[in-house]
């Protein structure tokens, strides 16, 4: 859901500095936050912080809406037909780093950086689980982990802040979707209350300040964002280019022309990949299951099936991505493509040849590449149906 399917924020990457910098300039600026770094060699240098926008006072309204545009004819997708304002639930949150994994640091309203393994200077990866997540699952976990062991290779001697967010008791019941959706914003506010104490501590303890009064998001990178309840490109707790300076989107349970699926088909970040067609996941059986007129327990139905499957794809070739930066034998390259191109258009798309300098490698480097300045960049990425999805070697 909007944000909330599993979030990474990341920095830059000194072998794309120049084409990265002039690339930045024609991106939508945000609230700059600098800090200390040093750039060593040609690893990726990323840091950033998850933010969210929006304060508490603007979200008692529905965020259920009916669409049957004439884009997509067959597509109604109808949420709570009565206003739900978020709940007020405990979120947790645990950090890993080098030096010590999932610890809990903020279990109640303050939190001292001093009293924890938490040094603000380092870079910061946030990881958010999405509807019936937790952080303590193989995925989530096996995703911190990449990240923990990328930085080890890039830099040995730099630590990494990860901040798993466990706002399971938002999101656990599976019959309360609609639920689930509203509370994604009471999760964010919480987060950003955490950011906003741990600057407080900070500047309190000048002599451990090494950053700027404001500080950056880089990146935040949407796994397979949901559909359901976020149709609207007009709600503003959807994902969106305004999130940070580059939002990437990966798509691989996406709804097309009926409710067959739990993400979202539509463009949202600056750059959007869609896997296999951001539908359909190769060793995956999909059914329709959905009906013309959604229903929570079609969503639940598709969940339960696909879950497992196409859903957590996203999440998947996210983190082989980390993982094949150390072995450098798959590269998931994505090819510059169009959502309503048909099948004939798709495979001579495939049909040309891809590298660094006409293709964007989908993952942990997608912000190397110098995009295009226009309104969305959607390119299809193949893979296929066994790990690590590689269609083909670099």
């Amino acid at each position: 859901m909007k944000e909330f399917s599993a979030r990474s924020a990341f920095g830059t990457n000194e072998r794309s500095k120049n084409k990265t910098a002039e690339n930045r300039r024609r991106l939508p600026k945000t609230p700059k936050v600098k800090a200390n770094r040093a750039v060593t060699s040609s690893c990726i240098k990323r840091e950033a912080l998850f933010r969210s926008d929006h304060d508490s006072d603007r979200w008692n309204r529905s965020i259920c809406y009916t669409v049957n545009s004439e884009e997509y004819p067959k597509r109604l997708v109808i949420c709570q037909p009565h206003k739900l304002t978020y709940q007020k639930f405990h979120l947790h949150i645990h950090l890993s780093s080098r030096k010590k994994a999932f610890q809990l640091i903020q279990d109640d309203p303050k939190v001292s950086p001093t009293a924890m393994n938490f040094d603000l200077r380092h870079r910061t990866v946030v990881i958010v689980h999405g509807f019936m997540g937790h952080p303590r699952r193989l995925l989530m976990q096996n995703l911190a982990n990449q990240l923990l062991t990328w930085l080890s290779y890039c830099s040995k001697n730099e630590d990494i802040n990860v901040l798993h967010i466990d706002w399971s008791d938002g999101c656990s019941q599976i019959f309360q979707y609609y639920q689930a959706a509203v509370n994604a914003e009471y999760a964010g506010i919480r987060i950003k209350e955490f950011f906003r104490q741990l600057k407080t501590n900070w500047i309190e303890n000048a002599e451990l300040l090494r950053i700027e009064e404001n500080l950056l998001i880089d990146r935040v990178t949407g796994l397979d964002p949901a559909e359901i309840c976020f149709e609207d490109d007009g709600i503003p707790i959807r994902l969106s280019k305004k999130n940070a300076r580059f939002v990437d989107a990966i798509h691989t349970d996406a709804i097309h022309t009926k409710n067959d699926g739990f993400g979202i088909r539509d463009p949202i970040g600056h750059v959007d990949f869609y896997v296999n067609g951001g539908s359909t996941q190769p060793g995956c059986d999909r059914r329709e299951i959905f009906f013309v007129y959604g229903d929570v327990l079609d969503i639940i139905a598709h969940m339960l099936k696909n879950v497992g499957c196409h859903r957590i794809r996203a999440a998947q070739v996210f983190t082989y991505s980390l993982e094949q930066t150390k072995s450098n034998q798959c590269k998931y390259w994505a090819h510059p493509w169009n959502l309503s191109s048909n099948q004939a258009e798709t495979h001579r798309v495939l049909s040309k040849p891809c590298n660094a300098s006409v293709c964007p490698e989908m993952g942990i480097n997608a912000d190397l590449y110098d995009y295009q300045n226009t309104e969305t960049n959607t390119f299809y990425v193949a893979t296929t149906s066994s790990v690590p999805f590689c269609a083909r070697l670099s």
